[in-house]
């Protein structure tokens, strides 16, 4: 009865975790499509790129090859605040899977 509990609880963690890393996947490319946008660049193009190039490197680039901010629309707004709450939650939400699935491991180490 415990291996099931176990084997449950394990499959929810991980599934919370895909889940939390594509709600993560998603409010970065509205922030990088926003972003983009703001500084007169095409942001589909951009989440296009970051897409196809597994994100990291389309990240890379993006930031060295942006415009200035001096013609921010949008500075100081909700949206230029949304990937500082975007990756508050998202660290956290990782932390706390870590954790449970340590806990989870070590409970089956001492079964």
């Amino acid at each position: 009865m415990s291996d099931l509990i176990i084997g449950i609880l394990g499959i929810s963690i991980t599934a919370a975790v895909i889940i939390i890393f594509l709600i993560g996947l998603v409010k970065f490319l509205v922030w990088l499509y926003y972003d983009a946008e703001a500084r007169r660049m095409r942001g589909w193009l951009w989440v296009l790129i970051a897409l196809v190039t597994f994100l990291i490197p389309g990240l890379i680039i993006y930031l060295i090859l942006r415009k200035p901010a001096s013609n921010f629309s949008y500075r100081n707004s909700k949206k230029s605040q949304l990937w500082k709450t975007s990756l508050k939650y998202f660290i956290i939400a990782i932390m706390v899977a870590v954790i449970i699935g340590g806990v989870i491991a070590y409970a089956q180490l001492k079964m």
